[in-house]
């Protein structure tokens, strides 16, 4: 498999998952502006490189592979459900945008800027899952925001009792509103 370039064609993805399982680098990954429901990366030894941010409304899933956002430009990446990561996430200086509502991270992860914001006023938290027994790294960026006291962001371990770790390196930050639970 090659690589996905939509130059302004239009895209309906309906509920389906595009695969990229090419197992060779110097693919691009352009969009077009286009959102995909659910992407997967599975292809050992496969490099894609984001041509612009890419939009997910559903799971983006690495099984192996890479997705390399490209040096210099750091497209970012919007995922509206869960990001899993079993292969290479090369984040370099963009910016990774949860948008859904109860949303899982998997997998070993360095993310330059992760976001995620409550913005439903319903009285119920949204869930960020962190992977347990695992560390998560932000060398930018980390920025939460509840909406209220009543529609906050619960941070939470994938298994009760076992801790999921952020580490904060070099002079990455950490920003919130202060509506978290953690």
């Amino acid at each position: 498999a090659g690589s996905w370039l939509n130059n302004g064609g239009v895209f309906t993805p309906g509920t389906g998952t595009v695969t990229l399982n090419g197992t060779a680098s110097g693919k691009e990954l352009l969009s077009g502006g286009q959102s995909f429901y659910a992407l997967t990366v599975n292809g050992s030894g496969g490099v894609w490189t984001q041509d612009q941010t890419i939009t997910t409304t559903n799971n983006f899933t690495i099984t192996a592979g890479t997705i390399d956002a490209r040096s210099s430009y750091n497209y970012g990446l919007t995922v509206g459900n869960n990001f899993s990561n079993s292969g290479t996430y090369t984040a370099r200086s963009g910016t990774v945008t949860l948008n859904g509502v109860d949303q899982t991270i998997s997998g070993t992860n360095t993310f330059y800027n992760l976001t995620k914001a409550e913005t439903t006023n319903d009285s119920t938290n949204s869930n960020l899952t962190f992977p347990a027994s695992v560390t998560t790294t932000i060398t930018g960026a980390l920025t939460l925001n509840g909406l209220d006291s009543n529609d906050k962001i619960a941070i939470i371990s994938s298994s009760n009792g076992v801790t999921a770790t952020i580490d904060f390196t070099g002079s990455s930050t950490f920003s919130t509103t202060g509506f978290l639970s953690v």
